[in-house]
């Protein structure tokens, strides 16, 4: 067997080192850049939905308080001498009630927008064939399913309302 010189060993350990460095760069710059692709999911996709569905939500909120506003201002109307000055309020309640949703219903189409493009612009990518895109995928189309449901909730909701308003 070959004796090995100190000089020859320390260049040997040198290479060892110098390789074992080299793939702990390469495996730490892949983990970087996938870190950096979940983040730019998250600014451009996540974020926006959530924006969007806080806004609806917070906009239903308001609805709520302003249909038990105008329950109780209605019961109002059975009284005889409020019945004038409630009746004025019930009408402003009810234009504020119908104006929010509109923005409810807008804000609805909006996300279901951004959902319908989140998932054809991952059907366009072809460089993207990894798990989380696919798993993402498939997330936004449960959404987008969801989205579709309340919609058809809501607008359930107003038929309902209008036709009992009418009689």
């Amino acid at each position: 067997m070959m004796k090995l010189t100190i000089v020859k060993l320390i260049l040997l350990l040198s290479c060892v080192l110098l390789s074992l460095q080299l793939g702990i760069g390469i495996y730490t710059d892949l983990q970087v850049a996938s870190i950096g692709h979940e983040i730019k999911n998250i600014s451009e996709k996540d974020m926006p939905l959530t924006k969007g569905i806080t806004k609806v939500v917070e906009h239903q909120l308001e609805q709520e308080i302003l249909y038990e506003k105008a329950f109780k201002e209605g019961l109002e109307l059975q009284n005889p001498a409020l019945k004038s000055h409630a009746s004025g309020k019930v009408d402003h309640t009810i234009t504020k009630f119908n104006n929010i949703g509109e923005k409810v219903d807008s804000e609805i189409k909006t996300i279901e927008h951004l959902l319908e493009k989140f998932i054809n612009d991952s059907d366009s990518d072809s460089d993207s064939d990894s798990d989380s895109d696919e798993m993402n995928k498939i997330e936004f189309k449960k959404l987008l399913k969801g989205m579709k449901n309340l919609e058809h909730a809501l607008n359930h909701g107003w038929n309902t309302v209008s036709k009992h308003s009418a009689r």
